[in-house]
């Protein structure tokens, strides 16, 4: 009789270590399948940061390059003013150069004329 309960036991242990042994080899299984999924996704993520990056970059690329026209165009519009400003002030300095030439040649054609 003890023999009949020992092997019961044994059985029934042999049962239960199996039940144990699929439940936890199904664990596992999903265990994997989730380690999978959550590295597939940390790949997706990885990917699209990496996409986020470069279109990022490209952004500030077109911002720096339109700032570069920005300046270009404004150092093309300062030019003109400058210039502009250059005549503007020698302007006074030519009238009376031309004035006093004018009244040189005033003065010239009144001598020869009183010469005359």
């Amino acid at each position: 009789q003890l023999a009949e309960r020992q092997k019961a036991f044994d059985q029934q242990l042999a049962e239960r270590q199996k039940a144990f042994d699929q439940q936890l080899l199904a664990k596992e299984k999903m265990f994997k399948q989730k380690m999978l999924a959550k590295d597939q996704l940390l790949a997706v993520k990885d990917q699209r940061e990496r996409e986020l990056d470069q279109t990022i970059r490209a952004r500030d690329q077109i911002i720096f390059e339109k700032n570069q026209l920005l300046l270009e165009k404004d150092q093309q519009l300062r030019e003109p003013r400058e210039m502009e400003e250059e005549i503007d002030a020698l302007l006074p300095a030519i009238q009376a150069h031309f004035y006093s030439k004018e009244s040189l040649v005033a003065s010239k054609d009144s001598v020869i004329g009183g010469l005359q």
